[in-house]
């Protein structure tokens, strides 16, 4: 188990990242924590980048359902401004999150049930079928934890870390 997960602009289609969010809070020890930051839905208001495709943006409701069961000590959406290289410059509408994972490992439902339609509309969890970016941002940790918790999911031996000592 993991004590910090942390996403920073990862954005992947709407059933991929409740996936990756389903796996990466059970890889999380209890207590453990969620940092993220994400492009909200009013990103398209502004000028300062975030991805073109709507599907991909995030709001705190949705996230306040990929982390049910989680206690939500920050979730909010706010404008601020960006600095973060050349295309990601100026006022951004974001949403943060910071959760904590309850410290009983049942309190986390072992699959939420959007994940668990995205799977029966024909995903494998493979990670062939996961775009790119989701596995650059996701991480090992995110991959390690799908491999354990979606049954027809081939190991990834290449992304096979041991997780690091407690921070």
């Amino acid at each position: 188990c993991w004590d910090l997960v942390v996403s920073i602009f990862c954005h992947t289609a709407a059933p991929v990242r409740a996936a990756v969010h389903a796996a990466c809070a059970r890889a999380l020890r209890p207590g453990g924590m969620v940092v993220l930051e994400a492009f909200a839905p009013e990103q398209h208001s502004f000028r300062s980048g975030g991805p073109p495709d709507a599907g991909r943006l995030v709001s705190a409701a949705d996230l306040a359902c990929e982390f049910a069961g989680f206690e939500l000590l920050v979730l909010r959406p706010l404008e601020r401004d960006l600095f973060e290289g050349t295309y990601h410059r100026g006022r951004a509408a974001v949403v943060q999150l910071v959760a904590r994972r309850p410290p009983l490992c049942g309190a986390v439902p072992a699959q939420l049930p959007f994940v668990a339609g995205s799977f029966a509309a024909g995903r494998t969890g493979r990670a062939q079928d996961i775009p790119s970016e989701a596995a650059d941002h996701a991480g090992a940790a995110a991959d390690a934890a799908l491999d354990s918790a979606v049954p027809s999911r081939a190991p990834a031996s290449a992304m096979a870390h041991a997780p690091s000592q407690s921070l």
